[in-house]
Protein backbone atom coordinates (compact mmCIF):
# COMPACT_ATOMS: atom_id res chain seq x y z
CA UNK A 1 0.00 0.00 0.00
CA UNK A 2 1.42 3.40 -0.99
CA UNK A 3 2.06 6.24 1.41
CA UNK A 4 -0.34 9.17 1.49
CA UNK A 5 0.77 12.79 1.65
CA UNK A 6 -0.04 12.90 5.38
CA UNK A 7 2.19 9.89 6.00
CA UNK A 8 5.02 11.54 4.10
CA UNK A 9 4.58 14.76 6.08
CA UNK A 10 4.62 12.81 9.34
CA UNK A 11 7.77 10.98 8.28
CA UNK A 12 9.42 14.26 7.33
CA UNK A 13 8.47 15.78 10.70
CA UNK A 14 10.02 12.87 12.57
CA UNK A 15 13.39 13.59 10.94
CA UNK A 16 14.94 16.35 13.03
CA UNK A 17 17.71 17.20 10.56
CA UNK A 18 17.74 17.99 6.86
CA UNK A 19 21.10 16.62 5.79
CA UNK A 20 21.13 17.27 2.05
CA UNK A 21 19.87 19.65 -0.59
CA UNK A 22 17.61 16.92 -1.96
CA UNK A 23 15.90 16.52 1.41
CA UNK A 24 15.46 20.29 1.61
CA UNK A 25 13.69 20.29 -1.76
CA UNK A 26 11.50 17.39 -0.67
CA UNK A 27 10.58 19.22 2.53
CA UNK A 28 9.70 22.33 0.52
CA UNK A 29 7.36 20.27 -1.66
CA UNK A 30 5.64 18.80 1.40
CA UNK A 31 5.21 22.21 3.03
CA UNK A 32 3.84 23.74 -0.15
CA UNK A 33 1.33 20.93 -0.67
CA UNK A 34 0.28 20.98 2.98
CA UNK A 35 -0.34 24.74 3.07
CA UNK A 36 -2.04 24.78 -0.32
CA UNK A 37 -4.40 22.01 0.68
CA UNK A 38 -5.60 19.05 -1.33
CA UNK A 39 -8.87 20.77 -2.21
CA UNK A 40 -7.09 23.49 -4.17
CA UNK A 41 -4.78 21.29 -6.20
CA UNK A 42 -7.05 21.49 -9.25
CA UNK A 43 -7.20 25.27 -9.02
CA UNK A 44 -4.35 27.65 -8.40
CA UNK A 45 -0.81 26.37 -8.02
CA UNK A 46 0.49 29.16 -5.79
CA UNK A 47 0.02 30.34 -2.22
CA UNK A 48 -1.40 33.66 -1.06
CA UNK A 49 -1.30 35.33 2.33
CA UNK A 50 -4.65 33.96 3.51
CA UNK A 51 -3.34 30.39 3.14
CA UNK A 52 -0.98 31.08 6.06
CA UNK A 53 -3.71 32.26 8.45
CA UNK A 54 -4.63 28.80 9.88
CA UNK A 55 -1.02 28.27 10.97
CA UNK A 56 -0.43 31.56 12.87
CA UNK A 57 -2.14 33.49 15.64
CA UNK A 58 -1.82 37.06 14.36
CA UNK A 59 -1.84 38.95 11.10
CA UNK A 60 1.69 40.23 11.79
CA UNK A 61 3.06 36.71 11.97
CA UNK A 62 1.27 35.87 8.73
CA UNK A 63 2.86 38.85 6.97
CA UNK A 64 6.33 37.99 8.26
CA UNK A 65 6.05 34.33 7.28
CA UNK A 66 4.65 35.14 3.86
CA UNK A 67 7.37 37.73 3.18
CA UNK A 68 10.02 35.15 4.04
CA UNK A 69 8.89 32.84 1.24
CA UNK A 70 7.81 35.50 -1.27
CA UNK A 71 11.30 36.02 -2.69
CA UNK A 72 10.25 37.87 -5.85
CA UNK A 73 7.72 40.11 -4.03
CA UNK A 74 4.80 39.39 -6.36
CA UNK A 75 2.36 38.44 -3.54
CA UNK A 76 2.44 34.83 -4.74
CA UNK A 77 4.44 31.87 -3.49
CA UNK A 78 5.01 29.27 -6.16
CA UNK A 79 6.55 25.88 -5.57
CA UNK A 80 9.85 27.24 -6.92
CA UNK A 81 9.74 30.11 -4.41
CA UNK A 82 9.17 27.61 -1.62
CA UNK A 83 12.05 25.42 -2.81
CA UNK A 84 14.42 28.37 -3.12
CA UNK A 85 13.62 29.60 0.39
CA UNK A 86 13.92 26.19 2.07
CA UNK A 87 17.20 25.46 0.25
CA UNK A 88 18.53 28.88 1.28
CA UNK A 89 17.62 28.22 4.92
CA UNK A 90 19.29 24.81 4.71
CA UNK A 91 22.48 26.35 3.31
CA UNK A 92 22.51 29.01 6.03
CA UNK A 93 22.12 26.38 8.76
CA UNK A 94 24.89 24.32 7.20
CA UNK A 95 27.15 27.36 7.02
CA UNK A 96 26.37 28.18 10.65
CA UNK A 97 27.19 24.62 11.76
CA UNK A 98 30.53 24.67 9.92
CA UNK A 99 31.35 28.10 11.32
CA UNK A 100 30.65 26.95 14.88
CA UNK A 101 32.82 23.89 14.31
CA UNK A 102 35.75 26.00 13.10
CA UNK A 103 35.17 28.48 15.92
CA UNK A 104 35.41 25.69 18.49
CA UNK A 105 38.67 24.56 16.88
CA UNK A 106 40.14 28.08 17.05
CA UNK A 107 38.97 28.53 20.65
CA UNK A 108 40.53 25.19 21.60
CA UNK A 109 43.90 26.36 20.26
CA UNK A 110 43.56 29.63 22.15
CA UNK A 111 42.74 27.72 25.32
CA UNK A 112 45.90 25.67 24.86
CA UNK A 113 48.05 28.78 24.42
CA UNK A 114 46.46 30.57 27.38
CA UNK A 115 46.78 27.41 29.48
CA UNK A 116 50.51 27.20 28.84
CA UNK A 117 50.99 30.87 29.78
CA UNK A 118 48.91 30.52 32.95
CA UNK A 119 50.79 27.39 34.03
CA UNK A 120 54.10 29.21 33.64
CA UNK A 121 52.88 32.15 35.73
CA UNK A 122 51.45 29.90 38.42
CA UNK A 123 54.70 27.95 38.38
CA UNK A 124 56.50 31.05 39.66
CA UNK A 125 53.76 31.53 42.25
CA UNK A 126 54.27 27.96 43.49
CA UNK A 127 58.00 28.60 43.79
CA UNK A 128 57.35 31.70 45.89
CA UNK A 129 55.04 29.71 48.17
CA UNK A 130 57.73 27.06 48.71
CA UNK A 131 60.31 29.81 49.44
CA UNK A 132 62.49 29.18 46.42
CA UNK A 133 64.86 31.99 45.37
CA UNK A 134 62.82 33.22 42.43
CA UNK A 135 65.16 36.15 41.67
CA UNK A 136 68.07 33.95 40.64
CA UNK A 137 65.76 31.66 38.76
CA UNK A 138 64.22 34.63 37.00
CA UNK A 139 67.61 35.84 35.76
CA UNK A 140 68.11 32.50 34.08
CA UNK A 141 64.55 32.30 32.84
CA UNK A 142 64.53 35.88 31.50
CA UNK A 143 67.29 35.12 29.00
CA UNK A 144 65.29 32.16 27.73
CA UNK A 145 62.16 34.32 27.59
CA UNK A 146 64.01 37.01 25.65
CA UNK A 147 65.20 34.47 23.09
CA UNK A 148 61.70 33.03 22.90
CA UNK A 149 60.19 36.46 22.23
CA UNK A 150 62.86 37.20 19.63
CA UNK A 151 62.10 33.99 17.75
CA UNK A 152 58.32 33.81 18.16
CA UNK A 153 57.46 37.50 18.51
CA UNK A 154 56.01 37.82 15.02
CA UNK A 155 53.97 34.65 15.47
CA UNK A 156 52.52 35.92 18.74
CA UNK A 157 51.62 39.22 17.13
CA UNK A 158 50.04 37.40 14.17
CA UNK A 159 47.96 35.26 16.52
CA UNK A 160 46.79 38.34 18.42
CA UNK A 161 45.81 40.14 15.20
CA UNK A 162 44.10 37.01 13.89
CA UNK A 163 42.01 36.72 17.06
CA UNK A 164 40.84 40.32 16.67
CA UNK A 165 40.19 39.77 12.97
CA UNK A 166 38.21 36.55 13.34
CA UNK A 167 36.27 37.24 16.54
CA UNK A 168 35.94 41.03 16.75
CA UNK A 169 35.74 42.09 13.10
CA UNK A 170 34.37 38.70 11.94
CA UNK A 171 34.25 39.58 8.22
CA UNK A 172 33.08 36.18 6.96
CA UNK A 173 31.75 32.76 7.91
CA UNK A 174 32.24 29.32 6.44
CA UNK A 175 30.38 29.08 3.15
CA UNK A 176 30.53 32.79 2.33
CA UNK A 177 31.69 33.93 -1.10
CA UNK A 178 34.47 36.52 -1.07
CA UNK A 179 36.04 38.82 -3.62
CA UNK A 180 39.75 39.06 -2.83
CA UNK A 181 42.02 41.98 -3.57
CA UNK A 182 43.51 40.18 -6.58
CA UNK A 183 40.07 39.88 -8.20
CA UNK A 184 39.49 36.18 -7.46
CA UNK A 185 36.08 35.02 -6.25
CA UNK A 186 36.46 32.25 -3.66
CA UNK A 187 34.31 30.35 -1.18
CA UNK A 188 35.31 30.09 2.48
CA UNK A 189 35.82 26.41 3.28
CA UNK A 190 37.66 26.46 6.61
CA UNK A 191 38.67 29.09 9.17
CA UNK A 192 41.78 28.50 11.27
CA UNK A 193 43.88 30.63 13.58
CA UNK A 194 46.68 31.42 11.13
CA UNK A 195 45.29 30.28 7.77
CA UNK A 196 41.95 30.27 6.00
CA UNK A 197 41.11 27.71 3.33
CA UNK A 198 39.28 29.01 0.28
CA UNK A 199 37.78 27.08 -2.62
CA UNK A 200 38.25 28.68 -6.03
CA UNK A 201 35.77 28.47 -8.87
CA UNK A 202 37.84 25.84 -10.67
CA UNK A 203 37.81 23.53 -7.63
CA UNK A 204 41.32 24.32 -6.40
CA UNK A 205 41.93 25.01 -2.72
CA UNK A 206 43.67 28.22 -1.75
CA UNK A 207 45.42 28.47 1.63
CA UNK A 208 45.51 32.14 2.55
CA UNK A 209 47.47 33.44 5.57
CA UNK A 210 45.40 35.56 7.92
CA UNK A 211 48.10 38.26 8.37
CA UNK A 212 47.98 38.92 4.62
CA UNK A 213 44.20 38.77 4.60
CA UNK A 214 44.03 41.42 7.33
CA UNK A 215 46.03 43.90 5.26
CA UNK A 216 43.88 43.53 2.12
CA UNK A 217 40.41 44.70 1.26
CA UNK A 218 37.94 41.80 1.13
CA UNK A 219 34.41 42.01 -0.26
CA UNK A 220 31.91 39.60 1.31
CA UNK A 221 29.53 38.84 -1.54
CA UNK A 222 27.22 36.72 0.62
CA UNK A 223 26.61 39.56 3.08
CA UNK A 224 26.24 42.22 0.40
CA UNK A 225 22.99 43.59 -0.91
CA UNK A 226 21.74 43.39 -4.48
CA UNK A 227 24.55 44.44 -6.76
CA UNK A 228 24.99 46.24 -10.06
CA UNK A 229 26.65 44.89 -13.16
CA UNK A 230 27.67 46.70 -16.33
CA UNK A 231 29.07 46.26 -19.82
CA UNK A 232 30.95 48.81 -21.91
CA UNK A 233 31.07 49.08 -25.69
CA UNK A 234 32.59 51.57 -28.11
CA UNK A 235 30.41 53.16 -30.80
CA UNK A 236 31.09 55.86 -33.36
CA UNK A 237 31.14 59.37 -31.97
CA UNK A 238 28.49 60.33 -34.54
CA UNK A 239 25.93 57.95 -33.02
CA UNK A 240 22.76 59.95 -32.27
CA UNK A 241 21.20 60.08 -28.83
CA UNK A 242 18.06 58.39 -30.10
CA UNK A 243 20.04 55.16 -30.49
CA UNK A 244 21.05 55.22 -26.83
CA UNK A 245 17.44 55.89 -25.83
CA UNK A 246 16.23 52.96 -27.93
CA UNK A 247 18.87 50.64 -26.47
CA UNK A 248 17.99 51.76 -22.94
CA UNK A 249 14.29 51.13 -23.58
CA UNK A 250 15.03 47.65 -24.91
CA UNK A 251 17.20 46.86 -21.89
CA UNK A 252 14.62 48.11 -19.39
CA UNK A 253 11.89 46.02 -21.02
CA UNK A 254 14.12 42.97 -20.68
CA UNK A 255 14.74 43.74 -17.01
CA UNK A 256 11.02 44.22 -16.35
CA UNK A 257 10.18 40.92 -18.06
CA UNK A 258 12.48 39.01 -15.67
CA UNK A 259 11.59 40.23 -12.15
CA UNK A 260 13.03 37.12 -10.50
CA UNK A 261 16.51 37.97 -11.76
CA UNK A 262 16.62 41.78 -11.96
CA UNK A 263 15.19 44.56 -9.82
CA UNK A 264 14.23 46.54 -12.93
CA UNK A 265 16.75 49.32 -12.33
CA UNK A 266 19.14 49.95 -15.18
CA UNK A 267 20.18 52.35 -17.87
CA UNK A 268 22.46 53.21 -20.76
CA UNK A 269 24.72 56.26 -20.73
CA UNK A 270 27.70 57.68 -22.62
CA UNK A 271 30.63 57.88 -20.24
CA UNK A 272 33.66 59.22 -22.08
CA UNK A 273 35.51 59.58 -25.36
CA UNK A 274 37.71 56.51 -25.62
CA UNK A 275 39.35 57.46 -28.93
CA UNK A 276 39.09 60.54 -31.14
CA UNK A 277 36.36 58.77 -33.13
CA UNK A 278 34.82 56.46 -30.49
CA UNK A 279 32.28 57.01 -27.75
CA UNK A 280 32.32 54.84 -24.64
CA UNK A 281 28.80 53.67 -23.80
CA UNK A 282 28.04 51.76 -20.58
CA UNK A 283 24.92 49.70 -19.96
CA UNK A 284 24.21 48.85 -16.31
CA UNK A 285 21.59 46.79 -14.51
CA UNK A 286 20.83 45.58 -10.98
CA UNK A 287 20.30 41.96 -10.00
CA UNK A 288 17.80 40.98 -7.33
CA UNK A 289 20.38 38.78 -5.58
CA UNK A 290 23.87 39.19 -4.16
CA UNK A 291 25.67 37.29 -6.91
CA UNK A 292 26.62 34.46 -4.58
CA UNK A 293 25.45 31.93 -7.16
CA UNK A 294 28.15 32.41 -9.79
CA UNK A 295 26.44 30.18 -12.34
CA UNK A 296 23.19 32.12 -12.08
CA UNK A 297 24.99 35.45 -12.34
CA UNK A 298 27.01 34.39 -15.37
CA UNK A 299 23.94 32.99 -17.12
CA UNK A 300 21.84 36.14 -16.74
CA UNK A 301 24.74 38.45 -17.44
CA UNK A 302 25.21 36.63 -20.74
CA UNK A 303 21.53 37.11 -21.58
CA UNK A 304 21.72 40.82 -20.76
CA UNK A 305 24.75 41.19 -23.04
CA UNK A 306 22.88 39.46 -25.87
CA UNK A 307 19.98 41.88 -25.41
CA UNK A 308 22.41 44.81 -25.53
CA UNK A 309 24.08 43.50 -28.69
CA UNK A 310 20.74 42.79 -30.35
CA UNK A 311 19.47 46.28 -29.55
CA UNK A 312 22.56 47.90 -31.06
CA UNK A 313 22.34 45.78 -34.19
CA UNK A 314 18.63 46.50 -34.63
CA UNK A 315 19.48 50.20 -34.61
CA UNK A 316 22.12 49.65 -37.28
CA UNK A 317 24.94 50.70 -34.97
CA UNK A 318 28.31 49.01 -35.19
CA UNK A 319 30.21 48.56 -31.94
CA UNK A 320 33.45 47.18 -30.55
CA UNK A 321 34.65 46.28 -27.08
CA UNK A 322 37.37 48.24 -25.29
CA UNK A 323 40.89 46.84 -25.23
CA UNK A 324 41.44 44.53 -22.26
CA UNK A 325 44.75 44.43 -20.45
CA UNK A 326 46.39 41.12 -19.74
CA UNK A 327 44.37 39.10 -22.27
CA UNK A 328 46.21 36.04 -23.54
CA UNK A 329 45.89 35.43 -27.26
CA UNK A 330 45.74 31.97 -28.73
CA UNK A 331 48.34 30.83 -31.25
CA UNK A 332 46.35 31.87 -34.32
CA UNK A 333 45.53 35.34 -32.99
CA UNK A 334 49.13 35.85 -31.87
CA UNK A 335 50.31 34.95 -35.38
CA UNK A 336 47.95 37.54 -36.89
CA UNK A 337 49.17 40.21 -34.48
CA UNK A 338 52.76 39.30 -35.27
CA UNK A 339 52.05 39.57 -39.01
CA UNK A 340 50.51 43.01 -38.59
CA UNK A 341 53.38 44.18 -36.42
CA UNK A 342 55.76 42.87 -39.09
CA UNK A 343 53.92 44.88 -41.74
CA UNK A 344 54.18 47.97 -39.59
CA UNK A 345 57.91 47.40 -39.10
CA UNK A 346 58.36 46.97 -42.86
CA UNK A 347 56.52 50.23 -43.43
CA UNK A 348 58.82 52.02 -41.00
CA UNK A 349 61.86 50.63 -42.78
CA UNK A 350 60.46 51.87 -46.12
CA UNK A 351 59.88 55.35 -44.70
CA UNK A 352 63.42 55.44 -43.31
CA UNK A 353 64.84 54.36 -46.66
CA UNK A 354 62.87 57.02 -48.52
CA UNK A 355 63.90 59.65 -46.04
CA UNK A 356 67.55 58.70 -46.32
CA UNK A 357 67.49 58.72 -50.15
CA UNK A 358 65.84 62.13 -50.36
CA UNK A 359 69.00 63.81 -49.09
CA UNK A 360 68.18 67.49 -49.42
CA UNK A 361 64.46 67.37 -48.85
CA UNK A 362 64.75 70.02 -46.12
CA UNK A 363 62.22 70.66 -43.40
CA UNK A 364 59.23 69.72 -45.53
CA UNK A 365 60.70 66.29 -46.26
CA UNK A 366 61.44 65.73 -42.57
CA UNK A 367 57.89 66.75 -41.70
CA UNK A 368 56.42 64.35 -44.25
CA UNK A 369 58.71 61.63 -43.01
CA UNK A 370 57.64 62.26 -39.41
CA UNK A 371 53.98 62.22 -40.38
CA UNK A 372 54.38 58.97 -42.30
CA UNK A 373 56.33 57.43 -39.44
CA UNK A 374 53.62 58.44 -36.97
CA UNK A 375 50.92 57.04 -39.23
CA UNK A 376 52.67 53.69 -39.59
CA UNK A 377 53.38 53.54 -35.85
CA UNK A 378 49.75 54.35 -35.10
CA UNK A 379 48.67 51.64 -37.56
CA UNK A 380 50.81 49.03 -35.81
CA UNK A 381 49.66 50.01 -32.34
CA UNK A 382 46.05 50.22 -33.47
CA UNK A 383 46.02 46.77 -35.01
CA UNK A 384 47.61 45.28 -31.92
CA UNK A 385 45.06 47.06 -29.72
CA UNK A 386 42.20 45.86 -31.90
CA UNK A 387 43.35 42.26 -31.71
CA UNK A 388 43.89 42.60 -27.97
CA UNK A 389 40.32 43.75 -27.52
CA UNK A 390 38.87 40.83 -29.51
Amino acid sequence: MGLTLSDQLRAAAEGNEVTSKTEAKRLAFYIHMNVLGLSDLKGRKYLVARDFEPFFNSAEEVREAFAMFDSDRDSRITLQNMVDTIVRIYKERKKLALTLQDTRTVVAKLELICGVVMHVLFGFLYLVIFQVNVRELWLTFSSVTLAFVFVFGNSIRSIYEAVLFLFVVHPFDVGDWLLLANGEVVKVEEIALLFCTFLKGDGRRLYYPNPKLIQEAVVNISRSETFWDSATVLVDVSTPGSVLEAVEGRLKRWLADNPKQYTGSGGVAARALANPSKLQVTASWEYCHTGEDQGRTTRWRSKALLVLASALESCGTSYTFPAMKGVRLDREAAAVVGLMEGEAAAGLALVNALGGGGGGGGGGGNGARGAATGAVTEFGAGTAMTMQGM
